[in-house]
Order: C-alpha cells, then sequence, then structure tokens
C-alpha cells in the first residue's frame, strides 16, 4: 500500500512541473532556436535571426520568416501553417515528457517484481524460442529517412530596421530530393511523407488486361456479327420483293393472255355476221340497199 502514495507524489510533482509549461500561449516565441533547428527548408541560421525579432507569432511573419531563409512560397505556407502545432507536440511536448519522466525517476522507487513465466521459458536452455512477427508497414515512410537533402546557394534578402532598403546575401538553402523508386509528398505538419512506387505490372494488373482485351475483342466480334446479319436481312427483304414483283407482273401477262382470245373471237363473229349482212342485202334488194338490208335483217332476226 506505500507504493501508491509515491506514485501520487509523483505525479503532483509532474503536474506542477508541467502546468506552467503546457499553457503557454505563445510556444513558438518561447522555443525560437529550437523552432529554427526543426525547419526543413532555407537557411536555419536566417530563420533563427528572423524568430528573434519577432513579437507575435502570427502566420504572415512566420511565413515571411521562411520566405526570406530560402523556402518556397508553398513550403513556407505549410510550414507557417503547422508551427504551432508542431511546437506544442515535438518541442515543447517532448520537453514536458523529459521533465516528467525526471520527476518520476526521482521520486518513484523502482519496483520489485517476479519474472514472467515466458521470460523463463525464452531463457531457459535446451528450449527453442518463439516465432516473433513484425507487423511493421515497409510501403511507406516518414521524416528524412526517404528524402535526401542537397544544399543550393541562393540570394537572401532581409529587412533593414532604419533607412529602408535590404540586405542580401548568398546563403545555402537545403532542397530534398526523394529516393529513387519513391513518391514524396508533405503532410499538414510539414513532414515527408514517402511511399513506394509500383510501376511494375503484377498478376493481377495482368489479370485485368486480359480481360479488358477479351471484353474489347467480343465487343468487336459481337457488332461485325450485327453488322454482316443485318446486310443479309436487308439482301433477303430486296429478294422477296423483286419476287413477288415479277410474280405479279407474270399473273398480270397471263390474264392478259387468257382474255385475248375471247376479245378475238367476239370481234371475228361480228365481222362475219356484218358480211353477212351485206351480202344479202345485195341478193336481195337489188336496186335498192336500203330495202335490201331490212329484208336481210328481219330474215336473220326470224
Amino acid at each position: 500500500m506505500r507504493f501508491f502514495p509515491t506514485i501520487y507524489l509523483a505525479s503532483g510533482a509532474v503536474a506542477a512541473v508541467v502546468a506552467p509549461q503546457n499553457d503557454q500561449p505563445n510556444c513558438i516565441l518561447y522555443h525560437r532556436a529550437e523552432m529554427a533547428e526543426e525547419a526543413e527548408c532555407g537557411n536555419r541560421d536566417i530563420i533563427k535571426t528572423c524568430f528573434e525579432k519577432l513579437e507575435t507569432q502570427a502566420v504572415p511573419q512566420l511565413e515571411e520568416c521562411y520566405k526570406s531563409a530560402g523556402c518556397t512560397d508553398d513550403k513556407a505556407s505549410v510550414l507557417a501553417l503547422g508551427a504551432e502545432e508542431r511546437c506544442l507536440t515535438k518541442i515543447a511536448g517532448g520537453e514536458l515528457r523529459k521533465r516528467s519522466r525526471g520527476v518520476l525517476e526521482a521520486r518513484a522507487p523502482e519496483p520489485t517484481y517476479m519474472a514472467r513465466a515466458d521470460d523463463l521459458l525464452e531463457n531457459a536452455p535446451g528450449l527453442l524460442g518463439r516465432a516473433t512477427t513484425s507487423s511493421a508497414n515497409t510501403e511507406t515512410m516518414s521524416g528524412s529517412s526517404c528524402v535526401t537533402a542537397s544544399l543550393t546557394k541562393v540570394e537572401s534578402c532581409e529587412p533593414r530596421s532604419s533607412g529602408g532598403g535590404s540586405t542580401c546575401s548568398n546563403v545555402e538553402q537545403t532542397s530534398w530530393v526523394c529516393t529513387p523508386g519513391w513518391t514524396c509528398s508533405f503532410n499538414v505538419e510539414g513532414t515527408h511523407i514517402c511511399m513506394i512506387l509500383h510501376n511494375s505490372l503484377d498478376i493481377a494488373g495482368i489479370i485485368v488486361a486480359i480481360v479488358m482485351a477479351v471484353g474489347a475483342i467480343a465487343g468487336i466480334v459481337t457488332i461485325t456479327y450485327l453488322c454482316i446479319q443485318n446486310k443479309k436481312e436487308q439482301k433477303r427483304l430486296f429478294a422477296k420483293a423483286e419476287a413477288t414483283a415479277l410474280a405479279r407482273a407474270a399473273t398480270k401477262k397471263k390474264r392478259a393472255a387468257e382474255r385475248a382470245p375471247l376479245n378475238q373471237g367476239v370481234l371475228g363473229k361480228e365481222a362475219r355476221t356484218w358480211e353477212v349482212y351485206k351480202r344479202r342485202a345485195r341478193v336481195v334488194g337489188g336496186d335498192s340497199p336500203k330495202r335490201g338490208v331490212h329484208l336481210a335483217v328481219s330474215r336473220l332476226t326470224l
């Protein structure tokens, strides 16, 4: 039971040390040198000098400090926006953790414990060790481990405090080159985030390509088949229409041929009858043709 009061006393001491620092309203101004060393671009000495002249930690002023040191506009904007969060989480937070760890080590007694059964089994002679697996993701990395720094000289100008104008000098600017085979970017805190590039075609990509090729070939074959069938159907309909027209023409011709002998027989009979009338009129009438015609007609009717 004596162990817990000791922990409570240590926690109270940590809170007493941490509380004044955790409530700092101006973390960047309090950690000017650390924030300058934390910068990932530009000349850190120029950034440190510019930070020492700041009276507030407004984002536009921080951005101007990064730009004056040689950072690009986009990089300076990213670093300025995430400066306060980085200060609270990395610099101030790390300092507080160090202080709290020191207080705990000074106040808390070293606990005594018994060895675990796993430790006894692992250290026992003649026994095989357990296989351990690592779940670390090797596809992504962060920080400066996936980039290479290169120094380039750029001209940096600082505004003069009095008299106007500016003082320019050549400074070395740090630029970051991504590791070959990786793609690199920045997060909101300005930290490098790198991922492996997969430019080679793996088995899944080959399968997808084969499926897409088969689908494209099937579509082309289907369209070609439908076009051929359409042409065949058009030819069939044209031949059917032509055959129907020929059949109708043949039917009309046949009917006309069947009617022709009847017409010729009627006309021939009428012509022969008229010739008979004329002959009888001549025989019967003598000198009077009209009288002979009337007599012939009356005899024919009888």
